[in-house]
């Protein structure tokens, strides 16, 4: 300690009235240095004099706009005067006259204050599913930060960033959002197809930051790629000749319009009035290396949607069935169709696209698909999801990329890219599921195992994973009905059904039909003429649409009750005439109970038999007592 000074003057400054401001300051902001009125408020703007002398501000005429906020104040903070009060400029839930009263910045989220930021998805070089980035912000105090803004930034890479994952999300270098109400926040990474993800994100939450470094694998090797650029060789103009491709030169071309990436895509026009066969745009493909078993054909299109899948825009790729698009008033479905001399076969992926009032596709469609040369099946991807699986192609013959226009509108094709890689996700056995969603649920991303059924509810993993339920669990949404029973009945196994749904009108809520054993989509399970509603298989009395409204069990004549059963006669030292033995059932208050079943079991040296002169049969038998409540059999020795 050195030049210690204790005394009565303030060693700073002139303060006559040691009120604790400069006299000079008062005087030159109408107070009087001679009174102590550092308490005193003389704007009446909640600002004691010496809260605004701490603050640098005016004290008689700092707020000449009159909105209760210091004019030297809202020039400090947002550069100019007539702020409103209530505002909430920084989204941190204080308005700017409590941001005043707390001395805080009205447009610092974070007030100067140092977050906490947590990246949850994304961390260790690899984003989730669809390139995803998730982080939490938290205050200091370990609660979450609602309304936060963070910044995402591409400091190095190709990469860019969206707020979605949707085809068609705007790509940015930098995004700045807010939290969402748990304090969560995400954005997307995204990568062009086949090139290498490796690149950094800086994540920013006021004066937190992290980098995030991403890292890059070896790009897919592609045996073919084309989009339709004057780079690459293509011209405006017909299509014929250009890049081995075969078109009628009226019929296809390249175009500066309507390009999904760069400047020129293809386009198929519209087939003249008379014409027996659409327009189509032919490129022949050559078979994979030898020891190559996987190919992947990923493209862009805007194809027409009609209402058949042999009308609409078409695509055959190596003699597999035709995928096209198929309308449903405002939406299309993709659906994939073949059509021989022994039947027709149509399968429908329940993935729906919106069209536009000329019936082509609203935004460029991304068609992925995978095929597997040891096999011989296809699985076919829109936009990343899961449409058809194992589907046959011709693995060892004429290998083609045909496309058919359509008569009413343009199809556009772009981005054409055969690669040996799975361009869609990280697949290392390449089988066709995201190795993420496979480490996530259980399964080994090492092992081919798509057609494994490992929690035996009837659906292969890659049904697992195209339905998006859990391949370890019999039952993803807890209703008591197995995944697999109710893909097959057409229900959605991920939201649990509803105890009413009758999908067959029978009277029978389909969950007692899988109690039941029969078909909630056949009304006649049996075909035997009884609808199953009307059916009673307990022989109760009750019908399975009564036994549903009682809540009872179809299949339990007594439903959970104890019967009481009495032999009409003492067998312990002998048996009925012709070796009858009788029991007669009733309830525990004594009624009598027709038609109920009654299990009799004998010893290996005895049979049982119903006809009182007949040979004995069974060791077990089940039996229907008569009216009066009794069950009858006749025990035989076995060796009789």
């Amino acid at each position: 300690v050195d030049d210690l000074y204790a005394g009565a003057d303030n060693p700073l400054f002139t303060d006559a009235d040691h009120d604790g401001m400069d006299d000079a300051w008062e005087t030159a902001n109408g107070l009087n240095p001679a009174i102590n009125d550092r308490t005193s408020d003389i704007d009446s703007d909640g600002l004691s004099n010496i809260e605004e002398y701490h603050r640098f501000a005016n004290a008689s005429t700092e707020d000449a706009d009159g909105n209760g906020l210091p004019d030297a104040w809202e020039q400090q903070y947002f550069g100019l005067t007539g702020a409103e009060p209530q505002a909430d400029a920084d989204d941190d839930g204080l308005t700017n006259v409590q941001e005043l009263q707390a001395g805080s910045d009205p447009t610092d989220y974070y007030n100067g204050t140092t977050p906490s930021l947590t990246v949850i998805v994304g961390d260790g070089g690899t984003p989730g599913p669809d390139g995803l980035v998730l982080a939490l912000v938290m205050s200091a105090a370990g609660q979450s930060m609602v309304n936060a803004p963070v910044t995402f930034s591409i400091t190095s890479g190709i990469s860019k960033l969206a707020t979605s994952a949707d085809v068609g999300a705007v790509l940015v270098d930098t995004l700045s959002i807010q939290t969402q109400a748990d304090g969560t926040i995400s954005v997307h990474y995204r990568t062009p197809v086949g090139e290498s993800p490796a690149g950094t994100i800086t994540v920013q939450a006021g004066t937190t930051s992290i980098a995030l470094t991403m890292l890059g694998n070896t790009p897919p090797t592609e045996t073919f790629t084309v989009d339709f650029e004057e780079a690459e060789g293509f011209t405006i103009g017909p299509l014929q000749g250009q890049g081995n491709w075969t078109g009628l030169e009226e019929g296809a071309s390249i175009t500066n319009q309507f390009a999904q990436s760069g400047q020129q895509s293809m386009i198929i026009w519209e087939t003249p009035e008379g014409d027996s066969e659409a327009y189509n745009a032919y490129l022949p493909l050559a078979l994979p290396a030898e020891g190559q078993a996987m190919r992947f054909i990923d493209f862009w299109i805007k194809p027409v949607a009609d209402l058949e899948p042999g009308l609409s825009s078409g695509l055959y790729v190596s003699g597999a069935p035709l995928i096209a698009f198929v309308r449903y008033g405002a939406t299309a479905e993709l659906q994939a169709y073949e059509s021989n001399e022994n039947s027709d076969n149509l399968w429908r992926s329940g993935i729906f696209v919106p069209v536009s009032a000329d019936s082509t596709t609203v935004d460029w469609q991304r068609i992925t698909i995978r095929q597997d040369f040891t096999t011989g099946e296809s699985d076919v991807y829109l936009n990343g999801q899961l449409a058809f699986f194992n589907l046959y192609f011709s693995s060892y013959g004429e290998q083609s990329f045909d496309l058919y226009g359509h008569p009413l509108g343009a199809t556009r094709l772009d981005n054409l890219r055969i690669t040996s890689a799975n361009p869609l996700f990280t697949d290392a056995d390449n089988d066709g599921m995201d190795d993420a969603w496979e480490s996530a649920l259980g399964l080994d991303p090492t092992v081919n195992d798509r057609n494994d059924d490992h929690d035996g509810d009837g659906l292969i993993n890659l049904d697992e994973y195209k339905a998006g339920t859990n391949p370890n669990n019999t039952d993803t949404d807890g209703d008591g009905l197995p995944d697999g029973w109710e893909v097959v009945i057409g229900v959605d196994p991920t939201v649990p059904t509803s105890t009413t749904l009758d999908t067959d009108s029978d009277g029978v809520p389909d969950t007692r039909e899988f109690l039941g054993g029969t078909d909630p989509g056949n009304p006649d399970s049996d075909n035997n003429g009884i609808p199953d509603g009307e059916e009673d298989p307990d022989g109760d009395g009750f019908n399975n649409q009564q036994e549903a409204a009682q809540g009872t069990n179809a299949l339990d004549f007594y439903n959970g009750q104890t019967p009481v059963l009495t032999p009409l006669e003492d067998y312990i030292n002998r048996l009925g005439p012709n070796g009858m033995i009788a029991i007669q059932v009733t309830t525990q208050v004594g009624v009598v109970l027709g038609n109920a079943p009654v299990e009799f079991t004998t010893t290996e040296d005895n049979l049982l038999t119903t006809n009182p002169y007949g040979l004995g049969k069974f060791t077990t038998m089940v039996v229907r007592a008569d009216a009066q409540g009794v069950a009858r059999v006749y025990v035989r020795p076995a060796n009789e």
